[in-house]
């Protein structure tokens, strides 16, 4: 009998810890931009062996006999590591959980950060590339767009109609020279940094895209993290002073979603002698959930501005002046003025509707409506000679290239403008 208790008493602890019954913990773990479920993610409860891995359609089922308050990770290479506390006393279901990619962190707002002091020529054959540099994870697209810029530097000697920029899945390259208009959205930096970029040959979601690359943005109300963002700097580049005012909502219980923005930029003279520059920005983004499968997102956005060119100079040029010299401005009764002035006002209204067919299949339909102006002033004149300062006729080296060095006597035919 004495044997009997003994067993007893040993078997019983084993007894309670079987009749402990285990609580599932189940979600869907989804990319918060592409909003596609994500496969092998790793979701476990902190300090425990409780641990499993997102299915294809990026669902999991965590079984613990844990109960009471509990930290819960969720973590993937590429995708900020998401950490909540869970109260487990049932069956619970999480639902959707949203993980963001650590790539927006590693490149900050690039879109805007050179190419307002690189608007050279909105025309130039340049253009976007210094868009595409900077939005590079490599080290030398990033040093190279830094130090020269998009008139000093071209990936792989392509001109920017070879690469393709979208909004939202359209196309914002011009139709007349096939490159994009950088200053239609210069200043909204703070709703703009919802980027993704394949660079070179590399395949994109979005678009076959060109040997360049393809940079995707997107404006969904939805994505944008809720708060507000004030922001004032100052620079000595091609604006003096920027501030910027930037609200997101969040998707509310009524399945609406907005964000508002509005910046100026103003500068009397940036680093270049005679350029001045003045701009504003409105940005608005609205989006409604329908139900689990249909959203509508309305995106429009004004970016009106003026600046003042400066012109491209040769070293001869530097070597007679300095490195801010500018040809393009003078004095006109009393007042400094740049005879090459960059004006743009192009607002774009876009609306694009957000089918989620099923679980391996998605549908983004958008149509677009652009118009506006986009001028260049300059001096004109006819049958005289230019007016610009540093036209090569004018320059020293044009009189000592008439001349033979060898021989020491004229080597050409000279005909002066008339």
């Amino acid at each position: 009998m004495r044997k009997k208790y003994v067993l007893f008493f040993i078997l019983l602890p084993f007894g309670l810890a079987f009749a402990q019954k285990e609580i599932s913990i189940s979600g869907i773990v989804i990319d918060a931009k592409t909003q596609n479920p994500l496969e092998n993610v790793v979701v476990s409860i902190q300090n425990s062996a409780v641990t499993q891995l997102t299915g294809a359609n990026g669902k999991f089922v965590l079984y613990s006999s844990l109960k009471g308050e509990q930290l819960l990770l969720v973590h993937s290479q590429g995708y900020k590591d998401l950490l909540m506390k869970i109260n487990i006393y049932a069956n619970l279901t999480l639902g959707i959980l949203q993980l963001e990619d650590t790539f927006t962190d590693e490149v900050q707002g690039t879109l805007i950060t050179l190419l307002e002091s690189d608007l050279s020529d909105d025309n130039s054959s340049s253009e976007m590339t210094s868009g595409l540099l900077q939005s590079a994870k490599d080290a030398f697209f990033q040093a190279s767009a830094f130090s020269w810029g998009q008139a000093r530097f071209k990936v792989r000697g392509l001109d920017s109609e070879n690469g393709t920029m979208m909004l939202n899945g359209m196309p914002m390259n011009k139709i007349f020279d096939g490159r994009p208009q950088w200053g239609n959205w210069g200043g909204l930096n703070d709703v703009l940094r919802n980027q993704e970029f394949s660079i070179g040959g590399a395949a994109s979601l979005y678009s076959f895209g060109g040997i360049l690359g393809t940079q995707q943005i997107y404006t969904r109300a939805s994505l944008y993290r809720k708060g507000e963002r004030l922001s004032f700097s100052g620079s000595n580049t091609t604006y003096n002073w920027r501030a910027i005012g930037t609200y997101a909502s969040g998707m509310n219980s009524s399945g609406w979603a907005y964000v508002v923005s509005g910046g100026k930029r103003i500068g009397n003279e940036g680093y270049f002698e005679g350029t001045n520059f003045d701009g504003e920005s409105f940005f608005l983004s609205i989006e409604k959930n329908v139900n689990k499968r249909h959203s509508i997102n309305f995106t429009g956005f004004y970016t009106p501005n003026s600046r003042g060119k400066n012109s491209a100079n040769t070293a001869e040029v530097t070597q007679l002046t300095n490195g801010k010299y500018n040809s393009y401005w003078g004095w006109q009764n009393g007042k400094k003025r740049n005879a090459r002035v960059k004006n743009i006002e192009e607002p774009l209204l876009m609306l694009n509707h957000y089918f989620k067919i099923n679980e391996k299949a998605n549908l983004n339909s958008g149509m677009m409506y652009q118009f506006g102006k986009t001028g260049n002033s300059n001096i004109d004149y006819q049958n005289t000679p230019s007016p610009d300062p540093v036209y090569y006729r004018k320059l020293p080296s044009y009189f000592s290239s008439m001349y033979a060095a060898d021989k020491g006597g004229f080597s050409g035919d000279f005909t002066p403008d008339h």
